[in-house]
């Protein structure tokens, strides 16, 4: 994840600091190549930001991580936002994940978001009536979707 949002930002400048060249190469040299330690990565994307006014980094569907992985992700993001001012973290995540906080301990704003009845409608009957197959549902079918659903969404 941190090598994919360096790459991002990469894509942003207008040449590759040679920090960077170097860093790859001398990975590369080792016997059968090898990719950079994260530790490096983590140094390398906070040297990149530092040539950005302000930064937004979005990771969305946080708890779909590993958890053990998680955990390093968000030290990781921890120590790009302590060392980068202007980078600012956006996270997306299931409300039931006990380890934001005692992984990424910012004054942080959490801002939880829940879907109405009429939301879980609307999407079912878009899925509903895309679906590919529209003769394998009756409406005796169709109407206990519409209904049992919404009704037994966890989030209601």
């Amino acid at each position: 994840m941190i090598g994919s949002l360096l790459r991002q930002f990469l894509a942003g400048l207008d040449e590759i600091p040679q920090a960077i060249i170097q860093a790859f190469y001398e990975a590369r040299a080792h016997l059968g190549g090898r990719v950079l330690k994260l530790a490096k990565l983590v140094e390398l994307l906070s040297a990149v930001l530092e040539r950005f006014q302000q930064v937004f980094i979005c990771v969305d569907a946080l708890d779909e991580f590993v958890p053990e992985y998680r955990a390093r992700l968000l030290r990781s993001l921890r120590q790009i936002v302590d060392t980068s001012p202007n980078a600012r973290l956006f996270l997306t995540l299931r409300p039931y994940i006990q380890d934001l906080e005692s992984n990424i301990p910012l004054d942080m704003g959490i801002i939880t978001i829940q879907p109405r009845f009429s939301d879980i409608q609307t999407y079912l009957v878009t899925r509903l009536d895309a679906d590919p197959h529209p003769a394998a549902m009756d409406n005796e079918l169709r109407s206990e979707i519409m209904t049992r659903i919404p009704r037994e969404s966890p989030e209601m």
